[in-house]
């Protein structure tokens, strides 16, 4: 039996907040990138709309429903 795994919202605000924004809020300065960063999400349940109001730098856009395969890469 194939064992599924889901990402809560809880779970993924979590290592947004105390990963990737600060990552992202050093690493992108010493590199002397611009001072607005933007994270593409798709719009799954595990990524909640909140995050878009959470940091003045990063900008988080939600991909339109259904667009996801024609933004990815083809192998």
């Amino acid at each position: 039996m194939e064992q599924q795994s889901w990402m809560t919202a809880y779970l993924f605000t979590a290592w947004f907040t105390e990963y990737f924004a600060p990552t992202v809020e050093t690493y992108f300065p010493e590199k002397r990138f611009p001072s607005k960063y933007y994270c593409s999400l798709a719009r799954a349940p595990g990524h909640p709309r909140a995050l878009m109001e959470m940091y003045a730098e990063i900008h988080v856009v939600f991909i339109p429903a259904n667009t996801i395969s024609i933004l990815q890469c083809v192998d």
